[in-house]
């Protein structure tokens, strides 16, 4: 008996020495925010512009080692205190490809880089369009 409760309180001190509350929790920011203009500066994600990206026609698609799979993790918002509208989405860690597929005929490239949850880097089509330091990861695309 006296073996178990030794046991027991070895548990004990065991589990308790691996909790700690002072860890910060992990912060992440890997968000993407884009919005869309036509050389008139009229907001391609709004549908009452002509030839606008239809969010029901919208795909993402997530590159892993050549190959294609679907995303379903974007949507496209209007912040109440704006006229634009975005498309927004998260990015994992590491370095991620994702094909953006705005309609029929249009596939663009967005490339990033994210390091500790904190994304570094984002190119689309290849331009680098954002790098850390440049303030909100929020972007604009000619089209």
């Amino acid at each position: 008996m006296k073996n178990l409760s030794v046991l027991i309180l070895i548990i004990v001190v065991c589990f308790l020495s691996g909790c700690t509350l002072d860890k910060p929790p992990i912060k992440m920011d890997t968000s993407i925010v884009i919005s869309y203009k036509n050389q008139k500066g009229d907001d391609l994600l709004n549908s009452s512009t002509d030839n606008y990206f239809s969010p029901d026609n919208i795909k993402m698609f997530w590159m892993m080692e050549g190959k294609s799979s679907s995303f379903f993790g974007f949507q496209v918002y209007k912040p109440s205190d704006s006229n634009i509208y975005y498309l927004g989405f998260n990015v994992s860690n590491g370095s991620d490809t994702l094909l953006l597929q705005l309609n029929s005929n249009i596939t663009d490239t967005v490339t990033s880089v994210t390091d500790n949850f904190i994304t570094k880097k984002v190119w689309y089509n290849g331009a680098l369009v954002w790098k850390s330091g440049d303030g909100l990861r929020k972007f604009t695309i000619l089209k």
